[in-house]
């Protein structure tokens, strides 16, 4: 089994965005989303058969924010919280 990280920009998703993650989830990593300090999304559990149907995903292709390879700018970039110790 696999993990899929996938950069979510400055750390935002909009409505859509959250549902074709969850739809993605359902269908590649068992309905399992993880949450990541730096703002990013984890799908764990993805089987090594799915991984090339898993990068094909419209969400992650095209216009799409979500990225599962961001350039080393873009995949580095962190938003913060305004909390205090951010």
């Amino acid at each position: 089994k696999y993990r899929v990280g996938v950069l979510v920009p400055v750390g935002r998703l909009s409505q859509t965005e959250c549902r074709q993650l969850a739809d993605v989830a359902d269908k590649y990593s068992g309905g399992e989303i993880r949450l990541t300090v730096e703002q990013n999304v984890i799908l764990p559990n993805v089987d090594e058969a799915a991984l090339e149907d898993l990068k094909k995903e419209g969400c992650f292709n095209g216009e799409s924010r979500l990225k599962l390879n961001p350039g080393k700018i873009e995949g580095n970039v962190v938003s913060c919280t305004g909390a205090e110790f951010c």
